[in-house]
């Protein structure tokens, strides 16, 4: 793949099955960009092998007159996966859980108009690991998202292995929401200065959090 190119675009995103809005779905490979846009940050290369299948928004089965967005991926285990014994290594699988299960909430987000899909950051991660799964197998991660306030969101993710048809990892994620100011400085700033490094761009001081959020960023 060229240098600064993303394999995250806007017809790969139309495309992905589901039935979220256009802009939901874009939204959600904009984030997994960002989230692995440095090319040599820790995940990034699996990250980068992470493969959306469905992005969807459905009434939550408990409370029919509520929502949840879900969206599912999936991957290949691979050397770089592994521990020493050939298995899914547990960071690698947090890893996972980290950056996917956030994109059912900013998927929801978009649909229901709220923001342009602020992530937050992580505050908590409760994992319980169900079975091992090893070198080559495939893997299927399915995301949904529980709760969404004006500063707090959670969500759940399921590791499934597909090809021994058994859960490997489950996980419920707390993210909390930043002001504005703080998400720019502390998060997306130093993202954008990075993508601008990367592609030969120069960097423009004058943009604000949509604007970094927006075509100049993602393109």
């Amino acid at each position: 793949m060229p240098e600064g190119r993303s394999p995250f675009d806007q017809k790969t995103a139309d495309a992905t099955s589901g039935n979220a809005i256009r802009e939901a779905k874009r939204v959600v490979y904009k984030w997994l960009d960002v989230f692995t846009s440095r090319g040599a940050g820790f995940g990034d290369a699996v990250g980068r092998r992470v493969k959306v299948t469905e992005i969807s928004i459905n009434q939550m089965p408990n409370e029919p007159g509520r929502l949840e967005g879900k969206v599912v991926a999936e991957i290949t285990i691979t050397e770089d996966m592994t521990n020493s014994a050939k298995y899914l290594h547990g960071a690698c699988a947090m890893y996972l859980v980290d950056i996917l299960s956030t994109l059912s909430i900013v998927a929801l987000d978009r649909q229901e108009g709220d923001s342009p899909g602020d992530p937050g950051v992580s505050q908590a991660i409760h994992t319980v690991f169900h079975a091992p799964a090893k070198l080559g197998n495939d893997l299927k991660i399915v995301s949904t998202s529980l709760t969404k306030g004006g500063r707090t969101m959670s969500c759940r993710c399921e590791i499934w292995d597909t090809t021994y048809h058994r859960l490997v990892a489950s996980a419920v994620q707390v993210q909390h929401l930043y002001s504005e100011m703080s998400t720019k400085a502390l998060i997306f700033v130093p993202i954008y200065r990075s993508q601008c490094r990367r592609r030969g761009q120069k960097y423009n001081h004058d943009l604000d959090l949509d604007g970094i959020l927006g075509a100049s960023l993602f393109s």
